[in-house]
């Protein structure tokens, strides 16, 4: 029997290649007979450039950039030399990953690490950088990352250093006379940038905002996408996926032509995802939560999909599944352990029992 893994992470407790190779240990367990292809899969969110990576043979880089609050850190970008591309990751640099929970605050908060990574990335002679900008801890619609680019900000008399809380005050932008090679930004959802469905109200509380300060957050990101919008001669707000980020896309669609693509048809694409699933008589995917976005451009929506259209059965695994309904049988590894401690913090050997159990 061929057997295709291709899970996304479980977050908090294990990368995708992780799971993957749980599950596959699990399997050749019982079945040594098997044969057994491991793709570890992403969204367009964190763990997304080093899928990438590994299928160009990408080198790593580490370069000093400003972490969400302007402090120095040491951030990665990968680069192929063979096919000339650079791969950024936006939470390396600007993620809530890098904040403790009382210091996230999106008012506060800045993209300037991203441009760090850009222009480290354009230095190496790539002729396109791919930056994935799942995670951020941002809500300042590119401005922060502008700022890194040497864009500058106008208010009034002065020029500021722009954040998501200051936006508002932003008078114009003066653009650097810099050019980056061809931009492509693979993002995880499908939010405009603004309104009820966009940037601000839907991403902002996870990132630290209050309830009352979503309003004044919005009010600053409206103008300023008025403000780029008039500067790049674009209209660019109601574009699909340019509310994911914070608005990272807002500047780089608007200035350099960036375009816009969904992370998990990117990764897929690289991977030969559906040549694989053709070969395959039984797919396995999963998450470490499955719930209603899962149908959204999430890995396991479109394997479900995928599998679907190729007539393929699917096994899905998760930590939790919050009512998720779907033709696939789902494993759900809260149901076989005596806590939500343990299905955390011994998912790798819960995986391993419970995949080798698996009667495909």
């Amino acid at each position: 029997m061929n057997v295709l893994i291709a899970p996304d992470k479980f977050k908090g407790s294990l990368k995708a290649s992780e799971v993957a190779r749980a599950i596959g240990e699990g399997i050749q367990s019982s079945h040594p007979e098997f044969k057994i292809r491991k793709f570890p899969l992403a969204d367009g969110g964190e763990g997304s450039a080093g899928i990438i990576a590994e299928v160009l043979g990408a080198e790593i880089h580490d370069v000093k950039v400003r972490d969400p609050l302007r402090r120095h850190i040491t951030a990665p970008f990968y680069y192929s030399p063979s096919s000339k591309t650079a791969i950024i990751e936006m939470a390396t640099a600007s993620g809530y990953e890098l904040l403790t929970v009382e210091e996230r605050n999106p008012h506060l908060t800045s993209s300037h690490g991203t441009g760090d990574l850009i222009i480290a990335a354009a230095a190496t002679g790539a002729e396109k950088i791919v930056l994935f900008v799942g995670g951020s801890a941002t809500n300042d619609g590119s401005a922060g990352m502008l700022h890194a680019l040497g864009f500058t900000f106008p208010a009034g008399s002065e020029r500021i250093m722009p954040n998501g809380g200051n936006l508002i005050e932003v008078s114009s932008i003066i653009p650097p006379d810099f050019t980056l090679p061809k931009l492509i930004i693979a993002h995880d959802v499908t939010n405009p940038l603004l309104g009820e469905s966009g940037a601000t109200y839907v991403y902002g509380p996870q990132k630290g905002a209050l309830e009352g300060d979503l309003s004044g957050l919005e009010r600053g990101m409206s103008h300023f996408s008025k403000i780029v919008e008039v500067a790049s001669g674009k209209s660019l707000s109601s574009i699909p996926g340019m509310g994911a980020a914070g608005g990272i896309a807002l500047g780089l669609v608007g200035f350099y032509d960036a375009q816009l693509v969904r992370g998990f048809d990117l990764i897929a694409d690289t991977v030969s995802l559906k040549r694989h699933i053709e070969w395959a008589d039984q797919v396995i995917s999963g998450e470490g939560r499955i719930d209603d976005q899962s149908r959204e451009g999430k890995v396991v929506g479109e394997v479900v999909k995928l599998c679907n259209n190729l007539n393929k059965p699917l096994i899905l695994f998760c930590g939790l599944n919050e009512g998720y309904e779907t033709a696939s049988k789902v494993i759900c590894l809260e149901d076989h352990a005596v806590s939500t401690y343990e299905s955390m913090n011994k998912t790798y050997p819960l995986l391993v029992k419970l995949a080798s159990e698996l009667v495909p």
